[in-house]
């Protein structure tokens, strides 16, 4: 399933995605092979960040800016996936998981003609990463449950009572394979009751390993 767009509000003046340098006394790859706390930039973070990275005379040495997405409650749409995978009498194994995709671009030094040459240069070599800078995509202003909380789209007990038929139905229908949930099964539930109905399912012993990866 593909939650990209409960992160993007329609109002532009709404959205609060944001760009994170890394801060003070936080650990992360600072330019040097091993994650460090030092050095530190003050102020005009990205900036500082980007020239220090482009005048780094390392010959092996890589930029990166990862995507993260905040105050999602996964923890919330996990069980309640789970409870209504348990009510559907399936005994196997259930794996869930909230990959992030496309999360991080990464800048690297220019390559060497001899792929050869460069292999065993880097053996000999510290390559220098920066990985300082996050784009950050929140879900809500706070925590589920923080006093003042505000969704980008809608909350996530929302969200569950809008798609939990049309999982249940995708759930008995045994679908596997990446197969994802779309707005067209949303609308089949809504219109045709699809996933209302669906009680305990046969499925022939244990069953296959169940896989819902929510994007």
């Amino acid at each position: 399933m593909n939650l990209m767009g409960l992160l993007v509000a329609d109002d532009m003046g709404k959205r609060l995605d944001y760009i994170r340098c890394v801060a003070p006394g936080e650990v992360a790859f600072r330019g040097g092979a091993k994650p460090d706390v030092l050095p530190e930039v003050g102020d005009r973070e990205l900036d500082e960040w980007c020239r220090r990275f482009i005048e780094d005379p390392a010959p092996v040495k890589s930029f990166a800016l990862e995507r993260v997405v905040a105050n999602l409650d996964t923890l919330y749409i996990e069980g309640q996936i789970r409870s209504l995978i348990a009510s559907t009498q399936y005994k196997g194994q259930i794996n869930i998981s909230f990959p992030v995709t496309h999360a991080k671009v990464k800048v690297k030094s220019a390559e060497k003609p001899s792929k050869l040459y460069m292999g065993m240069k880097n053996l000999f070599t510290s390559k220098h990463k920066y990985e300082v800078v996050q784009s950050v995509w929140p879900f809500a202003t706070a925590r589920n449950g923080e006093e003042g909380r505000r969704c980008m789209v809608q909350s996530e007990e929302v969200w569950w009572r809008e798609w939990r038929d049309s999982i249940k139905y995708a759930i008995a229908q045994k679908r596997q394979n990446g197969a994802y949930v779309t707005n067209e099964d949303k609308l089949e539930a809504l219109m045709e009751g699809k996933g209302k109905g669906v009680a305990s399912i046969d499925w022939g012993g244990t069953g296959p390993e169940l896989e819902e990866h929510v994007v």
